[in-house]
């Protein structure tokens, strides 16, 4: 197995980031769905380190990285700060994981700078096209109004784990709900950068080779998205897996072997 995960901070010029690091060999960067941490990886860092330098970051305003002073602008900001952070850690060049917003994150930095990235997982990727696309999920997320004696959990954390985090599982689900409140009040500034993100405009001309893994039992409007958009990368490998959301916590070897299969060149999966 793996090497034991090291945790640390680095200084970029949007504050620290904190990460979970293991392995050695080419370095594979992983990057957490909204509103999660490095913590989603954490049953999946023991197999992907058998074979990579494997490093989980806490993107800026979750988990024990710093918060941006005000909301960013777009994923481009996000993108810049996986950057910062790989200069901080003197990573030219790396593989990205990314769920859900993680991947979008990925998605970006790869376009934006190609000589960055090697190769790309994209898992659950939400790629919106249209305004009708973008004013369906703008009223699912609302911020938080914090109080004093909890009564804010009914509305947040709770519902969105039940939605991320649907099975029984206390261990995983104890991590996601610290993360999640760590996030809190401002996790809506991540998701709403998703909303905006020009996700087409990147897929287009995607130039390294990305792996689309769709969990068949994510949200249907994610396994949808996640379809449409391996259609317009020139360089696209789609597969689909069961399993649920959560299915880098219910089924991290399963879920490894998907990655590691397609960062070794293993066999194509079968076309769409």
């Amino acid at each position: 197995m793996s090497s034991p995960e090291r945790r640390g901070y680095v200084e970029t010029d949007v504050g620290q980031i904190h990460y979970r690091e293991a392995g050695a060999g080419n370095a594979l960067i992983l990057l957490h769905q909204t509103p999660s941490s490095s913590a989603q990886w954490e049953r999946v860092v023991p197999y992907l380190s058998a074979h990579h330098r494997v490093i989980a970051m806490d993107t800026p305003g979750f988990g024990m990285s710093d918060r941006p002073a005000d909301a960013p602008e777009d994923m481009g900001w996000y993108a810049d700060c996986v950057a910062g952070f790989m200069d901080a850690l003197g990573v030219e060049r790396a593989s990205l994981v990314g769920h859900h917003t993680g991947a979008s994150v990925a998605l970006e930095l790869a376009g934006a700078r190609p000589e960055r990235v090697e190769q790309l997982v994209l898992v659950g990727l939400l790629a919106l096209e249209t305004d009708e696309e973008r004013e369906y999920w703008y009223p699912l997320v609302k911020d938080v109004e914090l109080d004093s004696r909890g009564a804010f959990l009914e509305t947040y954390p709770l519902p969105v784990l039940e939605l991320l985090f649907p099975s029984d599982d206390p261990e995983q689900f104890l991590l996601e709900l610290i993360a999640a409140l760590q996030a809190a009040p401002h996790y809506s500034w991540a998701y709403h950068a998703l909303f905006r993100h020009e996700a087409y405009q990147r897929l287009a001309r995607l130039e390294q080779r990305a792996l689309f893994l769709n969990v068949m039992g994510d949200h249907e409007k994610f396994v949808e998205s996640t379809a449409k958009a391996a259609r317009h990368a020139p360089n696209a490998v789609y597969r689909e897996v069961d399993g649920t959301i959560a299915m880098v916590g219910d089924d991290p070897a399963g879920f490894s072997h998907a990655v590691l299969e397609f960062l070794e060149g293993g066999p194509e999966p079968a076309a769409q």
